[in-house]
């Protein structure tokens, strides 16, 4: 599977879940789908590999 595959099918779920800092400027908000897209060619790589 490639990157842009994988990601098509996590768009496949739904809107992108964001968490949101409680206080205002102490953390930055979190992006499941930023997250995604940053992972996506690791987690290709392993399951090639047959490590997932």
């Amino acid at each position: 599977m490639k990157p842009d595959e994988l990601l098509g099918v996590f768009g496949l779920y739904g809107e992108d879940p964001v968490i949101r800092p409680y206080k205002h400027g102490e953390h930055e908000k979190f992006s499941s789908r930023t997250y995604a897209e940053s992972i996506a060619s690791e987690v290709c790589s392993k399951l090639e590999k047959g490590l997932v």
